[in-house]
């Protein structure tokens, strides 16, 4: 791993990590909402003052609210995803899950109850342990949870329902799956997302013995799109099984050897150790 692959919160512990994540939204909010706060002290000054370039001052104090508003979001998004390459880029599930328990801990303010069982959820899984992430998906009320959090709750419990052999069950997290995805706007970058994780989910399902050339290409491209360290391992360990059912025993043991002096998840770890079992 390299400089450039690690998390902002590398070298950290897990609970330092959450404090430090909370510090900086709390930051960003503070920051953005004084700005927000004296345009609309400007707007509303503006009515008072009167009509003509006073009016125009107003509209456009107003759209910079809008604007700041739109850019906070944007912001605690990149927060968030920076804190999740805790996994993706440094591999570490467990000190992921200890920086979310420490957020919850401190302020439940900064996460729904839905968004924070899914995020231990998705450490669990990491961490080699899908039946305790199934566990906690099982008792997450989605309904009024945000899409983007059901949308997540749902892939991580697709990829542990395969994990388990369960694919009856991974077949109808997958349909909810696909719902949550036709109700995003066509075009938005929320669909778009969700259309490559959809994609991503229908080559997931098939059986690995059943892949095809298509399937081969598929991954071979997922490798090279791969926004992370983990997502690329993941995508090379499913290139190894292809060779090894449809390909080269040789390319699969080559990429085997690629990827064994990386930072793997336990769950990637498992899955490269039993790799590399069958190619001996």
């Amino acid at each position: 791993m390299n400089g450039s692959d690690r998390s902002a919160y590398y070298g950290m512990t897990g609970e330092e990590a959450g404090r430090v994540y909370l510090r900086r939204v709390r930051t960003a909010r503070t920051l953005f909402g004084g700005v927000a706060a004296l345009l609309l002290v400007l707007a509303f000054a503006c009515v008072i003052w009167g009509n003509g370039i006073f009016e125009i001052w107003y509209w456009l104090a107003l759209a910079a609210v809008v604007a700041m508003i739109i850019v906070f979001r944007i912001r605690t998004s990149l927060l968030f995803k920076e804190l999740v390459d805790i996994v993706e880029q440094d591999g570490d599930p467990v000190k992921y899950r200890a920086a979310i328990e420490e957020i919850g801990r401190r302020s439940r303010l900064e996460m729904s109850s839905a968004s924070y069982a899914v995020e231990l959820a998705y450490a669990d899984f990491n961490d080699a342990k899908p039946y305790e992430a199934l566990e906690r998906l099982a008792h997450v009320d989605l309904t009024r949870a945000r899409k983007n959090v059901a949308f997540r709750a749902f892939n991580v419990e697709i990829l542990g329902r395969l994990e388990l052999g369960d694919a009856q069950g991974a077949q109808l997290a997958a349909q909810r799956l696909e719902a949550i995805r036709e109700s995003f706007r066509k075009g938005s970058r929320s669909r778009r997302t969700a259309d490559g994780l959809v994609e991503n989910v229908q080559m997931w399902l098939r059986s690995p013995a059943g892949w095809t050339p298509a399937d081969g290409e598929f991954i071979r491209k997922r490798i090279s799109q791969a926004p992370s360290a983990q997502a690329r391992s993941s995508w090379q360990l499913y290139a190894v099984e292809y060779e090894l059912l449809h390909g080269s025993r040789e390319e699969a043991s080559r990429l085997l050897d690629e990827l064994a002096a990386e930072k793997l998840t336990p769950r990637n770890r498992a899955r490269f150790e039993r790799l590399r079992g069958a190619t001996a």
